[in-house]
């Protein structure tokens, strides 16, 4: 069974501890770069059935301190 992936590219500037270990634990990272400005870019790919969940938590996790590019 193949599971469809999405690519997409999150750029974050409220950072918690819990941020990063969420997006860590439930994607596969393909990048990530800080900038001097503390905000975070972080490429990556999740499950397709995920997404929504998945940018519903990262916006309620960072008060919507979020852009996300879609890949």
């Amino acid at each position: 069974m193949h599971i469809e992936q999405r690519e997409m590219a999150v750029i974050v500037w409220f950072i918690t501890t819990q941020n990063p270990q969420f997006i860590k634990n439930n994607s596969k990272l393909l990048k990530e770069e800080w900038f001097s400005d503390g905000s975070w870019k972080i490429k990556m790919e999740i499950p397709a059935g995920f997404y929504l969940e998945f940018i519903e938590k990262i916006n309620s996790m960072t008060h919507g301190e979020i852009r996300i590019q879609n890949e």
